[in-house]
């Protein structure tokens, strides 16, 4: 099997085959982003779910909040 080589010309901006492999790079950045992000809300809500009413009351929320907050699933802000 040959293996090719590409110039610089050949993996500019304009080449159909650059911006593919930039656009699955963008695309795999925004999927990581995206599970951390679900990961963070995941572990808030856990640690929401574990204060008691004195510590809830300190951050501002009532018991109901806590519930309502831990209830969500993580996709949901």
């Amino acid at each position: 099997m040959k293996h090719e080589t590409y110039t610089t010309r050949e993996w500019s901006d304009d080449n159909p085959v650059s911006r593919g492999v930039y656009n699955v790079i963008v695309g795999v950045a925004k999927v990581r982003e995206l599970i951390a992000l679900w990961s963070a809300r995941s572990r808030t809500r856990r640690q929401i779910a574990d204060l008691d009413a004195r510590q809830l009351k300190d951050i501002g929320l009532t018991e109901l909040d806590a519930r309502v907050e831990y209830g969500k699933p993580f996709w949901k802000a």
